[in-house]
């Protein structure tokens, strides 16, 4: 059974990630998604991913 606490917050029964969207409701369970419903790992709990930033130049010391 889905954990609310301070009555806002709803909590995944599969990966106990906060959901602050529509959950997906199984039974008496609620999940953050699909993939969690059917036993599958899910990416909701990440950050969005950033742009990488461009690489420095390696810097090549040579000898003479």
């Amino acid at each position: 059974m889905a954990r609310v606490l301070h009555l806002d917050l709803l909590i995944c029964d599969g990966c106990g990630v906060e959901i602050q969207w529509a959950p997906v409701v199984v039974g008496a369970r609620t999940f953050c998604c699909q993939d969690c419903a059917e036993g599958r790992p899910c990416r909701c709990d990440y950050p969005p991913e950033e742009p990488q930033a461009a690489a420095e130049p390696a810097l090549v010391l040579t000898t003479t």
